[in-house]
C-alpha cells in the first residue's frame, strides 16, 4: 500500500481504519519497547517522576517553558518531514523512473527537496531553542548554588569542601545542561520516529513490515542488555573521575608539602592508580560498545537482506515494488536511529542523576546560622533601641560610620560554650567575660585552646552551642548578619587577597575611601616599602591569591584593609605572626595610635603582643578561661601565665610590661 504523503495524524487515522492488524502490532511493539528499557534501567526509570532530576527541572526550567515547547514542536515537525522522504522516493522510483516520466520525477523531486529543507530548518530551530533553554537553566542553577553557598556558615563549608562546591557549580551543572539539551529534542524525536517509522512501514507493505517486527525485539533486547551490563560501569565513571580530580587538586594545593618531603614519586604513583582505574573503566565501556554496535549493524543488515530476499519474490508476483523495498529499508534505518538515540540518553543518565544529587545536596542544605531580616528586626517605636543604634535600618550600600560609644561593654560572653559538629567535646567551655568599650583586650592561649573558634562565634561563622553573646547590649542572634559584620573589622591570621590592584583590595573594606586614606593605612601597616610609586603604587597588580607577594607582604596589606574599615570592634586574629619582630613592633605601635579610643581584640600566642592591653584573657587547653586581668596581675596571680611569659620574654620586656600596665592604670585614673 502506498502512502499519499499526508501528515502523521492523518496517516495514523487512516492506518487505524484500514489496517487494524498493523495497528495492534505497532501498539504491542511500543509497549514492549518501553517495558524492556524500563527493566534495563531498573528502579531509576520507574521513579523518574519522583527523581531529584525532575524536581530540579520543574523549579528552574519553568521560565523557559516557551523555548522547550518550541523545541518540542519543531522536533516533531522535523520527524514528520523525515518520515515523508522514503515514501516520496518510492513513488519516484515506482512511477517516475519506471514509466520514464521526467516531469513526475521533477515534481516529486522538488517535493522531496521541500520536505528535506523543512526538516533542516526545523532541526536548526529546535536545536537553538533547546540550547537557549538548557543554557538559561544552567545559568539559573549556578546562580542558585552561588547564592546558597553565600549563606553557609563555616560548618557547611567544612562539610562540602571548597573544591567540591566549585565542582558542583561547574562540572555537575554542565553535565545536567548537556543532558537537558539532548532530552528536550530526543524525548520527542525518539518515540515519534520509532512509532512513525513502524507505522509508515506497515502502510507501505504490511506483510513485509512483519519482518521488521522480527528484528525490533532482537535489537531492543541487545540494547537493553547493553544498558543492563553497562549501567554499573557508567555509574562508576563518575566516582573514577572524582577520584582523579581529588588527587589532582591535592597535588596542586599541597605542592609545597609534597616537594618539601620529597614525595613526588609517591604522588605520581597515587595519581597513576586512579588514572589507570579511570582508563580501565573507559576501556570496559568501549569494549562493550564495540561489541554491541557491530551486533546491531549485523541485525540491521540481516533485516535488509531479508527484505530484499523476500521482496524479490513479491516483486515477481506483482505485490511489491522496488520503490517500496527501498522505503522499507529506510524505515528500518530510522528505527535503528531511534533506538540508538534512546540508548544515548540512558547511557549518560546515571552520571546526570549523580550530578543532580550533588547539586540538590547543596541547594537543600540550609545554613546553621539563622539570619535576621534587617527591617523585620526593627519593631514599631524602636527608634531609640540598641538594635536601631547598631544601624539595622541603614542600607548595606551606605558607608556606615561608627556609632556613639556607650559605657556598656562592646562585647559580652554569658556562659558561652561551643562544640564542633561531630565532635565529642567542647572547643570552648562556659566562657563569661566582657570587653569594655574603647579598650584593648588580648586573647592568649596555647594551640588548640579555641581562640579562633571564639572569633568565629563573634563573627557568627558558627553559633554557640550554649550561652549568649551580646554585641553592644544586643544578643548577636537578634542582629542581622549584614549589620553585625559591618560593625566588626576582622583581620584573619591567613590573609586572602583578590586578583586586582592594591587599591581594589583595600577598598574591599571601604569603597569610598580616598587615596590619602589608603596610603595612610598602608603606612601604618608598613607596606609602603614595597608598594612604591615605582612599583605601581595603588595600581600595583596583585596576582591570584597574592601569589606575587610574600606571606608578610600579603599580611600587611590585609592589616591595612582591616584598619580602613570603620567599625565598633577591631579584631586581629594572630594577624602579626607572619611579620618579623621589628616590623611587628612598628605595625602594632602604629595601630595603637591609629585606633586610640577604639575597641580592639587581639588574638595571639605571643605574650609581647599582649603587653599593655587593658585586659588579657588566658584560655587553657580545654577552651575554658584560665585567668583574666592585666599583665601585671596575671604575672603575679596566675602560674600558667607567668610560666608562659617567662618562656617568651626577657627581664627588660617583663619590666616594660609592668610599667605599661601602670601607665594604663594612671590613664584610667585620669579619666
Amino acid at each position: 500500500m502506498a502512502c499519499d504523503g499526508a501528515l502523521v495524524a492523518r496517516v495514523w487515522i487512516g492506518f487505524s481504519f484500514h489496517n487494524s492488524c498493523g495497528f495492534w502490532c505497532t501498539l504491542e511493539s511500543t509497549v514492549f519497547f518501553i517495558a524492556v528499557f524500563s527493566a534495563a534501567f531498573d528502579s531509576p526509570i520507574c521513579n523518574l517522576g519522583r527523581n531529584s532530576l525532575f524536581k530540579l527541572f520543574k523549579k528552574y526550567l519553568k521560565p523557559f517553558g516557551g523555548l522547550v515547547i518550541a523545541a518540542i514542536l519543531f522536533t516533531f515537525l522535523q520527524v514528520v518531514a523525515e518520515l515523508q522522504l522514503p515514501d516520496i522516493m518510492a513513488r519516484i522510483v515506482d512511477t517516475g523512473i519506471y514509466n520514464k516520466d521526467l516531469n513526475y520525477v521533477i515534481v516529486r523531486g522538488l517535493e522531496m527537496l521541500a520536505w528535506a529543507v523543512g526538516s533542516v530548518v526545523c532541526v536548526v530551530i529546535a536545536a537553538l531553542c533547546a540550547a537557549r533553554a538548557a543554557m538559561g537553566f544552567g545559568r539559573d542553577v549556578r546562580a542558585a548554588i552561588f547564592s546558597q553557598v553565600q549563606s553557609y556558615s563555616l560548618a557547611e563549608f567544612e562539610t562540602f569542601g571548597a573544591s567540591t562546591l566549585i565542582t558542583r557549580n561547574t562540572n555537575d551543572v554542565q553535565q545536567v545542561e548537556r543532558f537537558l539539551q539532548m532530552l528536550i529534542t530526543m524525548a520527542v524525536m525518539t518515540p515519534v520516529m520509532f512509532i512513525g517509522a513502524v507505522v509508515m512501514a506497515f502502510l507501505t507493505n504490511a506483510e513485509m513490515a512483519l519482518l521488521i517486527f522480527v528484528a525490533i525485539p532482537v535489537i531492543v533486547i541487545i540494547v537493553a542488555l547493553f544498558l543492563k551490563i553497562g549501567m554499573p560501569l557508567l555509574r562508576s565513571l563518575q566516582s573514577r573521575i572524582d577520584a582523579v580530580n581529588r588527587v589532582m587538586r591535592e597535588e596542586l594545593q599541597g605542592v609545597r608539602a609534597i616537594r618539601a618531603y620529597n614525595k613526588e614519586d609517591f604522588e605520581r604513583k597515587r595519581f597513576g592508580k586512579v588514572n589507570r582505574d579511570l582508563a580501565d573503566t573507559y576501556i570496559k565501556v568501549g569494549r562493550l560498545m564495540g561489541a554491541v554496535m557491530p551486533l546491531l549493524m549485523f541485525i540491521v543488515n540481516l533485516t535488509i537482506v531479508a527484505l530484499y530476499y523476500f521482496g524479490a519474490g513479491q516483486i515477481n508476483v506483482g505485490t511489491l515494488t522496488a520503490g517500496e523495498i527501498m522505503a522499507l529499508v529506510q524505515y528500518v534505518t530510522l528505527i535503528l536511529m531511534s533506538l540508538m538515540m534512546i540508548s544515548m540518553i540512558f547511557a549518560i543518565l546515571p552520571r546526570t542523576l549523580a550530578a543532580t544529587e550533588r547539586i540538590n545536596a547543596v541547594l537543600s542544605t540550609e545554613s546553621t546560622i539563622e539570619d535576621v531580616d534587617p527591617q523585620a528586626s526593627l519593631s514599631e517605636g524602636a527608634e531609640d533601641s540598641a538594635l536601631r543604634a547598631l544601624g539595622a535600618d541603614i542600607p548595606e550600600e551606605t558607608t556606615v560610620q561608627p556609632v556613639q560609644k556607650r559605657s556598656a561593654a562592646i562585647l559580652k560572653m554569658d556562659h558561652v560554650s561551643f562544640r564542633y559538629p561531630e565532635s565529642k567535646k567542647d572547643a570552648l567551655s562556659d566562657l563569661t567575660f566582657e570587653l569594655a568599650s574603647n579598650t584593648i583586650t588580648a586573647l592568649i592561649g596555647p594551640t588548640g585552646s579555641g581562640k579562633s573558634s571564639l572569633i568565629n562565634l563573634i563573627m557568627r561563622m558558627y553559633d554557640a552551642s550554649a550561652g549568649t553573646i551580646y554585641f553592644d547590649s544586643v544578643a548577636i542572634k537578634d542582629i542581622p548578619l549584614s549589620v553585625l559584620r559591618t560593625r566588626v573589622s576582622y583581620t584573619p591570621q591567613k590573609s586572602f587577597l583578590f586578583t586586582g590592584t592594591v587599591a581594589d583590595n583595600l577598598r574591599f573594606a571601604d569603597p569610598n575611601a580616598s587615596d590619602e586614606a589608603l596610603w595612610r593605612v598602608l603606612q601604618i601597616a608598613q607596606a609602603t616599602e614595597f608598594i612604591t610609586q615605582e612599583a605601581g603604587g595603588l595600581d600595583f597588580e596583585i596576582a591570584q591569591g597574592g601569589g606575587n607577594l610574600s606571606g608578610g607582604q600579603r599580611q600587611r596589606i590585609a592589616i591595612a584593609r582591616g584598619l580602613l574599615r570603620k567599625a565598633d570592634l577591631y579584631i586581629f586574629d594572630d594577624s602579626f605572626s607572619a611579620l618579623d619582630l621589628k616590623t611587628d613592633a612598628r605595625v602594632r605601635a602604629g595601630i595603637e595610635d591609629y585606633l586610640e579610643g577604639q575597641s580592639v581584640l587581639t588574638v595571639t600566642q605571643r605574650v609581647n603582643v599582649a603587653l599593655g592591653a587593658d585586659q588579657i584573657i588566658l584560655l587553657n587547653e580545654t577552651g575554658a578561661i584560665e585567668a583574666c586581668g592585666t599583665h601585671a596581675e596575671l604575672f603575679l596571680s596566675c602560674p600558667a601565665y607567668r610560666e608562659l611569659a617567662l618562656s617568651q620574654l626577657s627581664e627588660e620586656e617583663l619590666a616594660s610590661g609592668v610599667q605599661a600596665d601602670a601607665n594604663t592604670a594612671n590613664d584610667r585614673g585620669g579619666e
